[in-house]
């Protein structure tokens, strides 16, 4: 096994993100698996703390800055590492208002190196837009960000070589039929400003219904979502829902440990790891 498939680590935060719980979500997948498929892909904690049993995954988004910088991270990552030493030496209150402010950019290099340097210097490391989709979370209060972790980057580009990088929404990625997909859509009643337009209740049930369709054609599918009446609502007899105790450090407010559900269609892949008691 390459030692940077087991080294690599999310290279960004995210609200939700699933650092603190990908070793349990991992338990209910497959020793090997040969398609993953990850629509809602945030920092992609669990897929790198999994990439050592994948075969073959396509992780996708709709946040545009977001996947030019995971093609970035794959594609350029030196480049972007002598990008992020520049503005880690600029740093300073007046210079990240001026980067956040830059808000046309059109060069993916750049956009790639703004992603991940606002994102280290930034308020609770948080991702947040307005109506006109412009980035717009305060400075953070960090003593000494580390703006350019290079050698993570570079243990996350070896990973993310043979991976399908793709800017897209969740209801138009192409699912093959017998792979694992796993969704961590904006959670249902919470943190929901990813984009200009907001993740609705119309979305979440449209999601429901592709997962169906997903596990109708023989795949394994996990979500993520918040625990409301409503998610449970959407699920049915397919799924199995079960309770996960997780812990948030991005977002708006203090949180400490809340539960939060992982919904499971009956796993049809060889030799899952863990099985739930019916």
């Amino acid at each position: 096994m390459n030692n940077d498939v087991t080294k690599a680590r999310p290279f960004i935060k995210w609200v939700g993100g699933k650092n603190a719980i990908a070793h349990v979500i991992g338990e209910y997948l497959p020793a090997e698996i040969d398609r993953y498929y990850e629509p809602f892909v945030g920092s992609g904690a669990l897929f790198f703390s999994i990439a050592s049993r994948v075969k073959k995954a396509t992780l996708s988004d709709n946040n545009q800055s977001l996947m030019v910088t995971y093609k970035v991270v794959q594609q350029r990552v030196h480049d972007l590492i002598a990008r992020l030493k520049q503005h880690a030496k600029k740093h300073s209150k007046e210079y990240y208002y001026k980067v956040r402010s830059w808000h046309d950019l059109t060069d993916d290099l750049e956009i790639a190196a703004r992603m991940i340097y606002l994102n280290k210097t930034c308020y609770n490391g948080l991702y947040r837009v307005n109506s006109k989709n412009q980035f717009n979370v305060p400075l953070g209060s960090y003593k000494n960000p580390t703006i350019c972790d290079a050698p993570n980057l570079i243990a996350c580009s070896v990973v993310l070589q043979n991976v399908n990088i793709i800017y897209r929404s969740f209801d138009k990625i192409v699912i093959e039929p017998n792979s694992i997909v796993y969704c961590d859509p904006p959670y249902h009643a919470t943190y929901n400003q990813y984009h200009a337009e907001k993740f609705n209740d119309s979305l979440q049930q449209c999601l429901s219904e592709l997962a169906k369709e997903w596990h109708k054609r023989g795949s394994f599918v996990l979500i993520s979502n918040s625990n409301t009446d409503f998610i449970r609502s959407l699920y049915g007899r397919l799924f199995k829902v079960i309770e996960v105790e997780a812990p948030r450090s991005v977002s708006c407010k203090e949180r400490g440990k809340e539960t939060e559900l992982l919904i499971i269609t009956q796993c049809r892949a060889e030799k899952p790891i863990k099985q739930e008691a019916a």
